[in-house]
């Protein structure tokens, strides 16, 4: 996943130039809000500039003064200055410039203070107040003003800048701007960057109760008008309120920020750190954390992008409710006992992920099926069809889960694991197509369009699910890409299928890291794993080997991270028919219920290319019984035949109908022979 950077400085350069807007337009180049640009023709109103990012690189942007356009650098690229700054058509330097920067800027002075009052609006009759945003990115006129913002309109009246005052020791230094939709510094006034205090620090010089931290001044006003409308509602209007600061220069500068603002920070009995919802903003959170009153800090987790984000989308409950579920970046391991009936709700009040009909008698074992927040561990030997009834239980999921699920496929890639699924719900093995031709003319009619998009997006039109197909990266790419899907994606229920090629080549403690990593997932995000797992190889196996967990390849922290492990075995090379495509299901561990022991008989039906409880398929299908038995009998035999207790194994009876089939023959079908994935 590529990393966002963040901009620790920038700076103008000394000289004007001519707009390259008719260029763009002559080349077909689209603006960045996918427009066409104006036509200007001017010759010398063109500024650029030079952001400097955390990383030691730097990028180039324009802004016209004539046309109000700007540029980024993948513009300049594609214009007649792109020899100047050393720039390929691609958007890459190729060659390093040396340019003159523009002096350092001055505080702002009382004159350009009154210019900008001016030009956003503010006259000595009106008090100075700025112009109205009309509701722009649904922030409130009120809270934008009790900040200090300035906004200038356009000639149709619609935003076209914002300008955000920055203080140092509370002086005003200048204002920042940002022009829309996300044009920086183009017209900053006066002494911006870093050295500054933080943006909102200024309206709080007396500290309070309650500090937090979002990533930028319009997720600080939007925090801002989320607050104030919980306090009006409760009826306290009268309360002062809260806090709510932001980094002058991103995310990725706002722990080098904050050292400087510690004992401001430590006027607050508690700092809540609340950046945005992605890989940039949670590892800034905690570097930030790092540099404050550790004691005092709390790290929130928003569930939409940002606070913004979460205004604009009418989410103001779940941006109050994740604000009060913050969670103490320094965790005390005590908890009150008041606290204890609000977590047994909320723990009772999440659904559980149910299993496929056919699994009915283990779902029993778990009480109505698998609980977020949970490991659960498949075992079963090669040959005995995992991957096949780990794709059965996929299918149901990514219909019947009430989570989004994501899946690490590190044995089949995309287009393999598609055909798969896709083979599943069309109910046809398309690998067996001969030719390319047949395969294309079966999947594009017209039912088969229809329950094609059924398969891969729901009637919203949102993806089902998510798939990971990384064979190549090492483990620390995976855990980085795992995290993405579940913050990113909203994936709730990870399947890893199997878990042992992600672990091979690692030694048993990196395995075990790896597994206290995933338990780490499961605690903080309240998430669950279903991994798919393959077994030490021994001389035995199938029907006359009774696994256990310590037969999973690799760790024993595999088995002992777990919340449930399900062992599974099916003798591949019974004599008879029915027994060779009976699945034995035993469940040694299942932490949320304690219930283990036998979890069922699964029976595959080759007329039916389908997997069922077996009690339940031969009692609706007493036809199917062989002769000379009653479904009853046939039961218990299957029963004592997989039962891990030897004795009742080596008595099961000989009066059986199964016993007078004549032994398999080698055209004769199993398990695995016909089943669509």
């Amino acid at each position: 996943m590529k990393k966002s950077k963040e901009i620790l400085d920038g700076y103008r350069l000394s000289e004007h130039t001519y707009c390259i807007a008719d260029e763009m337009l002559q080349k077909g180049v689209l603006n960045q809000s996918k427009e066409q640009y104006k036509s200007c023709g001017s010759s010398d109103a063109l500024s650029t500039y030079v952001n400097e990012y955390e990383d030691g690189s730097e990028e180039f942007s324009s802004y016209c003064w004539s046309c109000s356009q700007s540029f980024k650098q993948d513009h300049l690229a594609k214009s007649s200055l792109a020899g100047e700054f050393g720039l390929a058509e691609d958007g890459q330097v190729v060659e390093k410039k040396t340019f003159e920067r523009k002096p350092k800027a001055e505080p702002i002075t009382p004159t350009q203070r009154r210019d900008l009052f001016n030009l956003t609006g503010g006259t000595a009759e009106n008090k100075w107040i700025t112009n109205s945003a009309k509701g722009y990115r649904n922030l409130s006129d009120e809270s934008i003003q009790f900040y200090g913002f300035r906004v200038e309109l356009k000639h149709d009246g619609s935003v076209k800048a914002f300008y955000f005052p920055e203080t140092c020791a509370g002086k005003i230094m200048g204002y920042k701007s940002r022009h829309d939709p996300k044009g920086f510094g183009f017209n900053n006034i006066g002494r911006t960057g870093a050295s500054n205090d933080l943006s909102g620090q200024s309206r709080f010089p007396d500290g309070g109760r309650t500090c937090v931290i979002v990533g930028g001044e319009f997720d600080m006003i939007a925090a801002q008008d989320m607050f104030r409308k919980d306090q009006c509602k409760r009826g306290y209007e009268d309360y002062n309120r809260i806090a709510v600061v932001s980094p002058t220069t991103g995310e990725g500068s706002a722990a080098s920020q904050c050292r400087n603002q510690y004992e401001w920070f430590d006027k607050f009995d508690n700092i809540v750190i609340g950046l945005d919802n992605d890989e940039v903003g949670r590892e800034a959170a905690l570097a930030l954390a790092e540099v404050l009153p550790k004691e005092k800090v709390k790290i929130a987790r928003w569930s939409g992008k940002d606070p913004n984000k979460m205004l604009m989308e009418g989410k103001e409950r779940q941006f109050m409710s994740d604000y009060y579920k913050a969670e103490e970046y320094i965790k005390s391991g005590i908890v009150g006992s008041s606290k204890l009936e609000e977590a047994i709700f909320d723990e009772i009040g999440l659904d559980k992920i149910p299993l496929p009909p056919f699994m009915s008698q283990l779902q029993s074992h778990m009480a109505g099926g698998i609980p977020l927040g949970y490991i659960v561990n498949l075992i079963a030997d090669t040959g005995c069809g995992k991957t096949t009834i780990a794709n059965e239980c996929v299918y149901d999921w990514i219909f019947n889960s009430p989570y989004k699920v994501g899946i690490v496929s590190l044995e089949l890639d995309t287009g393999q694991y598609g055909i798969s699924l896709l083979s599943r719900h069309l109910n046809k093995k398309i690998q067996l197509f001969q030719t390319k031709e047949e395969a294309r003319e079966f999947l594009n009619t017209q039912e088969n369009i229809e329950k094609r998009r059924n398969l891969w997006t729901n009637e919203y039109g949102e993806d089902r699910f998510h798939l990971l197909d990384d064979r190549d990266g090492d483990l620390e790419s995976l855990k980085k890409k795992i995290l993405q899907m579940i913050l990113q994606y909203e994936c709730k229920f990870l399947i890893i299928d199997p878990l042992q090629d992600a672990l091979d080549g690692y030694s048993n403690e990196d395995q075990a890291v790896f597994m206290k990593w995933m338990k780490q997932m499961v605690k903080r995000y309240k998430v669950s794993f279903f991994n798919v797992n393959h077994v030490r190889k021994e001389g035995n196996s199938g029907f006359d080997r009774f696994l256990k967990e310590a037969d999973i390849q690799g760790s024993s922290a595999i088995a002992k991270s777990a919340g449930c492990n399900i062992i599974f075995t099916r003798d591949k090379l019974a004599e008879d028919s029915v027994s060779r495509n009976v699945t034995k299901v035993f469940i040694p561990k299942c932490r949320w219920t304690g219930s283990t022991g036998d979890g069922g008989l699964w029976y595959y039906s080759l007329e039916q290319h389908t997997l069922y409880d077996l009690e339940t398929y031969f009692k609706d299908n007493p036809d199917k019984v062989p002769f000379g038995m009653s479904v009853e009998e046939l039961i218990e035999e299957q029963k004592a035949m997989h039962s891990r207790d030897k004795n009742k194994k080596d008595n099961k009876s000989n009066n059986t109908g199964t016993k007078k089939e004549k032994p398999k023959a080698v055209n004769d079908k199993d398990f695995m022979d016909d089943l669509p994935i």
